[in-house]
């Protein structure tokens, strides 16, 4: 890698840093694209060069930093027996990592629903890839009679979200693994 390159780089890392610290700290609104530049000690027109707004930077910050857990947590359950354990490690993988990171997902989680623009083009290829595995994985489960690996992945992912959002609501995570478990075994267990 050459010297500019290296200095690009670095400059993008300050930024970065500069942005999840004032975003954690006085959440989006608190946060301007000024007092992150002057944080990271560049300019405001330096910070739009990385990022076209405050909420693109917000977007790219967190893709950059949860699209190799969301793959780690892939691979992972690879190596799993197939069935319902994998699906539940995948979960609660990414409900650690998002409630390690509790004040930037207060701000991220509850726009993933209804993403548009650019915040959905950052967001797509994660979201595609983690429904892609997740489809993958139940499609080698045994279902209930007449349901579909879609509405299997629709149904664990609902379950997903509403203990992610628990997990970074201001009470705190309640749930645990097992009680996880427990609920995806009950909504996805063959019925006889």
């Amino acid at each position: 890698m050459g010297l500019r390159e290296d200095a690009k780089n670095q400059k993008w890392q300050r930024i970065r840093e500069a942005a999840s610290d004032q975003f954690a700290r006085l959440g989006y609104d608190g946060a301007t694209i000024r007092s992150i530049a002057a944080q990271a000690s560049v300019s405001p027109a330096t910070v739009l060069v990385y990022a076209s707004s405050k909420e693109a930077l917000l977007h790219e910050i967190w893709r950059e930093d949860t699209m190799p857990v969301v793959e780690a947590a892939l691979a992972n359950a690879q190596i799993l027996e197939p069935g319902l354990d994998r699906i539940v490690d995948i979960f609660w993988t990414l409900i650690e990592h998002y409630a390690s990171h509790r004040e930037l997902a207060r701000i991220i989680v509850p726009q993933l629903p209804v993403l548009q623009g650019e915040a959905l083009a950052a967001h797509l290829p994660l979201l595609q890839q983690f429904v892609g595995g997740l489809e993958a994985l139940v499609s080698q489960m045994e279902l209930p009679t007449g349901m579909q690996a879609k509405d299997a992945v629709r149904l664990a992912f609902s379950l997903y979200y509403a203990c992610l959002l628990s997990a970074i609501a201001p009470l705190g995570f309640s749930a645990t693994r097992e009680s996880l478990a427990a609920d995806l075994a009950w909504l996805l267990a063959p019925r006889k």
